[in-house]
């Protein structure tokens, strides 16, 4: 489905740093293991996901709509985000799934670990 592409891609963090293709490859990551774990739901969940995704994924793409600046895509999207968010019910459990299972995926892509865990110390030979 492309709107879980587009709504997992706005919930990326923008950190830690990267080069461009680790970060390509760690986005490509992070959304087939979102897509992969919704698919593992069961059947009443995935067709909930579904109809709220699709919901979530139209307005975030007029919201975005025209919208060069990263910053300013940024705050659109979190606009969005919040809104569904303070909605009562399942609307607001769809986007702490999919803000939920983003980081874990984005964080858990060895690229993005390697930046956040400092290389183990060499222990220097004592006399």
């Amino acid at each position: 489905m492309a709107f879980e592409t587009l709504i997992v891609g706005t919930l990326l963090p923008d950190w830690p740093e990267v080069p461009k293709d680790a970060r390509a490859a760690a986005s490509a990551h992070t959304v087939a293991w979102v897509k992969r774990a919704i698919r593992a739901a069961p059947l009443h969940v995935r067709l909930g996901v579904l109809g709220l995704s699709l919901v979530l994924g139209a307005a975030l793409r007029l919201r975005l709509l025209g919208v060069a600046d990263e910053r300013e895509r940024s705050a659109r999207a979190e606009a969005v985000h919040h809104l569904f968010g303070s909605l009562p019910g399942p609307a607001a459990a769809v986007i702490r799934l999919y803000r939920s299972t983003t980081l874990l995926a984005w964080f858990e892509h060895p690229a993005i670990a390697a930046r956040l865990v400092p290389a183990p110390h060499v222990a220097e030979a004592r006399p």
